[in-house]
């Protein structure tokens, strides 16, 4: 296959406005990054959940020369400060560029290559910067305890799924029948997508059909029973080698180790993860990938993470990817200021540029890190969403039996430090 780029030069286009979509069938909404804005479609135009209006707009806009708004100030700001964004990582993704765009750079209307989908909330974990449109568990939470707010930041517990879900998960399956070969990458999202029927339903569908240039991600917080992974890898096992897929990639959802990662992805089991990421290391077929949400509490904790990660690396190639919490949530790390976590991000990126003679993919990671390093650096303390911070944690321990100070001791520091 000849590697073809994104062929718009014009800045401040993004490759995934055209590529990307990411379908939430729970509150029956798209959008084209995990960090712009949601747009709403119903039943009759869901086939448009790619072209929306506001979709449309965006990519107009950037092909002006202009930035969209709506989200895309997180990669503006890294780009502001010198950094590596993500819109300037997918603009080097080889053989995504929808077929519209090589025979119009014009174009605005296409068929994503990267399709995406959250089928449905179920899970078994409440990670502390997720909620209920995520997580059935935080959903049931917030029912047993009850709304809380506290100035810009809430938990409620009205949340409810749209009624017409399962019509929507059909109206999907439809739309994939009719695309499936225009489609590369399609990744499943949850909740937790190995406790979700509409997995088993993914499996049938890529059992019964072909696509072998399709390229297929689970995206997992890998603390099922070990059997249970098992089963379904199995089934991906023949489906790969039977050809009816290209590669099965596995994306575990992990920040960083310890007691500190338990916490932050309540109630994660961290020797049952390692059980089941260790079996997904030995198995050499599988592309293995790890998601890594950057936030206030995981910083200090993300090296021993890494340390891990670079000895599996001496196994096999693990592929990593980071996201920073972001407003208005309390974990930003922004709000502690930069000073606090200068040691902390020198450490990470001297680990990541160990891992470079293992995997040479990775190390165009480093880049990355930095931008998100220098980002954190150029910020100020913020003691009001400190305060914020300081409530929430207080919050999770009153509900969940925890007790964050012991997890967490230069945080107490900080807040004592701010008259808290």
């Amino acid at each position: 296959m000849t590697q073809r780029t994104w062929p718009i030069d014009t800045e401040p286009t993004c490759q995934a406005k055209w590529n990307w979509s990411t379908i939430y069938l729970t509150n029956s909404a798209s959008a084209s990054c995990h960090r712009t804005t949601q747009y709403k479609f119903d039943l009759d135009s869901f086939d448009d959940f790619h072209n929306l209006p506001e979709k449309l707009r965006d990519r107009q806009m950037m092909l002006d020369g202009q930035w969209p708004g709506n989200g895309c100030e997180y990669c503006r700001k890294i780009e502001d400060a010198g950094g590596s964004s993500d819109r300037m990582f997918n603009n080097t993704s080889n053989n995504a560029t929808p077929e519209e765009v090589l025979t119009n750079p014009r174009a605005i209307r296409v068929v994503p290559k990267m399709v995406e989908v959250y089928f449905d909330n179920t899970c078994d974990l409440k990670c502390t910067y997720c909620g209920p449109w995520y997580s059935s568990a935080w959903a049931a939470e917030n029912q047993r305890h009850g709304s809380w707010q506290n100035k810009t930041f809430q938990l409620i517990d009205n949340y409810k799924k749209s009624d017409n879900r399962r019509a929507y998960v059909e109206k999907f399956w439809s739309w994939w029948d009719q695309h499936y070969q225009q489609v590369t990458h399609f990744q499943f999202l949850g909740g937790e997508p190995f406790f979700q029927k509409e997995f088993d339903e993914c499996l049938d569908f890529v059992e019964s059909h072909r696509n072998p240039d399709l390229f297929f991600n689970i995206v997992s917080n890998l603390n099922c029973e070990t059997d249970r992974l098992i089963n379904k890898i199995e089934r991906f096992r023949h489906i790969v080698a039977d050809g009816r897929i290209r590669t099965l990639q596995i994306t575990a959802s992990i920040d960083c180790w310890g007691a500190a990662q338990e916490h932050i992805r309540y109630p994660l089991d961290l020797a049952r993860f390692e059980r089941n990421f260790e079996y997904l290391v030995s198995q050499d077929w599988i592309t293995l990938s790890i998601n890594s949400a950057i936030s206030c509490l995981s910083i200090k904790a993300m090296p021993e993470l890494l340390r891990r990660l670079n000895v599996w690396r001496r196994q096999r190639p693990i592929y990593q990817n980071f996201m920073t919490i972001q407003d208005p949530h309390p974990m930003n790390p922004d709000y502690l200021g930069g000073e606090v976590f200068a040691d902390d991000f020198a450490e990470i990126i001297s680990i990541m540029q160990e891992t470079e003679h293992l995997d040479q993919w990775y190390s165009n990671f480093v880049p990355y890190m930095q931008g998100i390093a220098s980002q954190v650096a150029a910020s100020q303390p913020n003691p009001s969403r400190l305060s914020e911070l300081q409530a929430y944690l207080d919050e999770l321990d009153r509900r969940r039996g925890t007790y964050w100070p012991s997890l967490y001791p230069w945080l107490v520091e900080q807040f004592a430090g701010h008259g808290l």
